[in-house]
């Protein structure tokens, strides 16, 4: 990329709060992520079996109890989709779904740097 255009990006990841995950997964391009981590962003992965050294900036996205609970011993911090099973007491429900509140606004999904509970959200 040419400097003059990289310094745009640069301008605009500082500027702007970025939702990693929101479009496929952040840890299929692992160069990029030291660069958006940066300034403010949210996070998540499925591949957090394999990229344990992702858990200070993103999320472990999980799917069940299980994989929750495999999560923790290894260290990350959860978002969880759940039909049917209940809220733990390690997590509070996404903030979007409680106060109206988007990413954007909220940023407690930002792996271990943010010392928020867990998050868990009903998946339609």
């Amino acid at each position: 990329m040419k400097p003059r255009l990289w310094q745009g990006v640069l301008h605009l990841l500082a500027t702007k709060p970025i939702r990693l995950g929101a479009y496929g997964d952040p840890a299929s391009d692992l160069d990029t992520i030291p660069i958006l981590t940066q300034h403010k962003w949210t996070g998540y992965t499925h591949q957090w079996r394999s990229n344990p050294q992702l858990k200070d900036v993103l999320m472990a996205s999980v799917d069940s109890i299980a994989e929750y609970q495999e999560a923790k011993k290894q260290g990350w911090r959860c978002y969880r989709h759940t039909y049917t099973e209940k809220m733990l007491d390690s997590e509070i429900q996404c903030l979007f779904y409680t106060h109206d509140k988007t990413c954007k606004e909220c940023k407690l999904c930002n792996g271990n740097n943010s010392k928020a509970k867990d998050i868990v959200t009903t998946t339609i």
